[in-house]
């Protein structure tokens, strides 16, 4: 497992820009990270697919996925250039939400339906996803 790049605690943010920098230095040629939860173990087979669909149809800086009940904002493609940007932020400003730090860009959505995206945090739920897949 990778440490994030800043220490702190800075939250989901500090992740995309780990990963992000990560692109830079070993792939620098990338123009997009994708980033997802690691408890959403049943992503579906064509998420890059349909998260680069909706960026290129929407005309957005990012993309995320969206089921029918809410957003999934870690489940993203990210443009790697604004690796600068998120740094600045998550270290000048207060910005630690997600949603909020979105907020300044276009965000295209990728539908998906929700059973792929599900976030599962237990033996339990995960069980309980695997006899419903």
């Amino acid at each position: 497992m990778r440490r994030d790049c800043l220490g702190g605690h800075l939250g989901p943010l500090a992740g995309v820009l780990t990963a992000m920098q990560w692109s830079k230095h070993c792939h620098p040629k990338a123009v997009h990270v994708l980033t997802a939860p690691c408890d959403t173990p049943f992503l579906p087979a064509d998420l890059v697919v349909r998260l680069t669909g909706a960026l290129e149809e929407q005309g957005a800086d990012i993309a995320i996925a969206r089921c029918p009940e809410r957003t999934h904002p870690i489940i993203a493609l990210w443009p790697v250039d604004l690796a600068e940007r998120l740094a600045h932020d998550l270290t000048q400003s207060d910005v630690r939400s997600v949603h909020r730090w979105l907020s300044g860009f276009r965000v295209a959505e990728a539908l998906f339906p929700a059973a792929p995206l599900a976030n599962l945090n237990n033996p339990e739920e995960l069980a309980a996803a695997r006899r419903t897949a």
